[in-house]
């Protein structure tokens, strides 16, 4: 028996794969945008770099989101500014939870 899909989920699968990705991100680009960032950033500073809330970026490492892009030293994180950027920008689709 096949399951039924709401049509609102159809739509959304359908607008998905119709997507065009975007073009990655360059170095010169990440640097004209970030230059006057430091390279490693601790938790509020990237927060306030992307105009995030700090719970966000905690959210996110719990969630392996930012996997590869940082360090951990004590209860502190030093995230490489470069490797935050390309892995939003540049990185796979990150799957919502349900």
């Amino acid at each position: 028996m096949r399951a039924v899909i709401p049509e609102a989920v159809e739509i959304e699968m359908k607008r998905k794969r119709n997507r065009k990705p975007m073009p990655k991100l360059t170095q010169d680009e990440i640097n004209s945008t970030f230059g006057s960032a430091r390279g490693i950033l601790q938790t509020h500073e990237l927060a306030e770099l992307l105009g995030l809330k700090v719970r966000t970026i905690y959210e996110w490492v719990a969630r392996d989101y930012l996997e590869g892009t940082y360090q951990t030293r004590g209860k502190y994180h030093f995230f490489w500014r470069d490797r935050v950027i390309k892995k939003l920008f540049n990185g796979t689709e990150w799957q919502t939870p349900s």
